[in-house]
């Protein structure tokens, strides 16, 4: 049991989508016929292909995810499924032509989680997040294009990080809203960070500015963050008891919109230190349950707010 759970019980799972589903925006009958429509679309374009945990891998080797695929048919009827796979399987299958140089102001990064990513990048990718990396990505007018290989022209993962970081600082600034869950306790304030781009999550690697930009004070006890899809990302600063309904909170908002939004990246909560060190907070079982493990930082900055857990009635 970590210290967390003295305070609390544990969150249970939000409702919506289907538990233990590879495609969990939909419900299973729904997932298996969006499957076999993508596979018999593959087949009229002479191409085999096996699905697999919600993956799709051709008989070349390539592998491509279908989460998104099933996140736009959540959301439309099911008699227009036809043409909405037949749109995504052309963004897949023709890429556009990224070779050559990129123009320095197209470099940019995305978050994902390292174990859901099919192929793992050539370079040495930095890791905001335990278990999530900083891919380089290059930035068209009309589509994102992740690269697992250093583009041409940049010598190592330094220089595209610091381009990276330099151009997230000017993109338009995130819509910044902001929610107290226990509302009549202005410490359990949570702060949302949403973009109509796709790098929303990325501009964790600019935090402290982003933070600073939005009148957003970070005490000595840091804070928890959460970037459950590509478009949001959430904070919560660590100064007072409502730092347990924030982790409800969060603790739900990030499983929920990891699994029916877009470009996902993770599901759990995180906590930086005021001295930069990040901890993943939550884990989940193999049952699905989510629980808080409050270690390290996290911990010593709740004794800080909340005092001393009670003991165990052993």
């Amino acid at each position: 049991m970590g210290l967390f759970d003295r305070w609390q019980r544990p969150t249970p799972p939000p409702t919506g989508g289907h538990e233990g589903s590879v495609l969990p925006a939909l419900a299973p009958d729904a997932a298996d016929r969006l499957l076999a429509l993508t596979r018999s679309e593959l087949a009229s374009r002479g191409l085999e292909a096996t699905i697999d945990a919600g993956a799709l891998q051709l008989s070349g080797g390539q592998v491509f995810g279908l989460h998104n695929l099933s996140v736009v048919a959540a959301g439309t009827r099911e008699r227009r499924w036809p043409q909405v796979v037949a749109s995504h399987l052309d963004a897949l299958l023709n890429p556009p032509d990224t070779s050559g140089p990129p123009d320095p102001g197209q470099v940019l990064a995305q978050l994902r989680t390292r174990t859901e990513i099919p192929t793992q990048p050539a370079y040495p990718a930095q890791e905001p997040l335990p278990g999530v990396i900083a891919m380089i990505a290059l930035d068209f007018p009309d589509h994102v294009v992740e690269s697992v290989d250093l583009p041409d022209g940049i010598p190592d993962t330094a220089t595209a990080m610091t381009l990276a970081r330099s151009n997230l600082r000017e993109l338009p600034p995130p819509e910044h809203q902001s929610y107290c869950p226990e509302e009549d306790d202005p410490t359990s304030r949570v702060h949302l960070f949403v973009t109509d781009d796709f790098f929303g999550a990325a501009r964790l690697l600019v935090l402290d500015e982003l933070l600073e930009r939005a009148g957003v004070e970070v005490g000595p006890g840091g804070v928890l963050l959460c970037a459950p899809c590509r478009h949001v990302l959430v904070v919560h600063p660590l100064v007072g008891p409502g730092v347990l309904a924030a982790m409800r909170w969060m603790v739900a908002f990030a499983r929920g919109e990891h699994e029916t939004q877009p470009g996902p990246v993770s599901p759990h909560v995180f906590h930086r230190a005021a001295d930069g060190q990040v901890v993943q907070a939550t884990q989940v079982d193999e049952s699905g349950h989510v629980s808080v493990v409050a270690e390290d930082g996290l911990a010593d900055a709740l004794t800080e707010i909340l005092g001393e857990p009670e003991p165990d009635d052993d």
